[in-house]
């Protein structure tokens, strides 16, 4: 049985793969497929710091670029 007190710091991955807004959909789709995870972080650098702005995971490619047939 897991104790109560879990939090998501235990469970949260904190080395992750990120991009910027201007990262290729291909180039993100080879980072997910290099790096085995299904998802970027997209960040913007803001006063010298990477702020997270978003993310694009496998399935968003899939359903919105593949579905529709768009070069990515």
């Amino acid at each position: 049985m897991r104790s109560a007190s879990t939090t998501v710091a235990s469970f949260c991955i904190r080395d992750v793969v990120t991009v910027t807004r201007e990262t290729p959909v291909l180039r993100c789709a080879q980072l997910m497929h290099d790096e085995h995870v299904g998802a970027v972080v997209i960040i913007d650098d803001i006063d010298g710091k990477r702020v997270p702005v978003g993310m694009l995971t496998d399935r968003d490619i899939a359903i919105e670029v593949v579905a529709f047939g768009l070069d990515p």
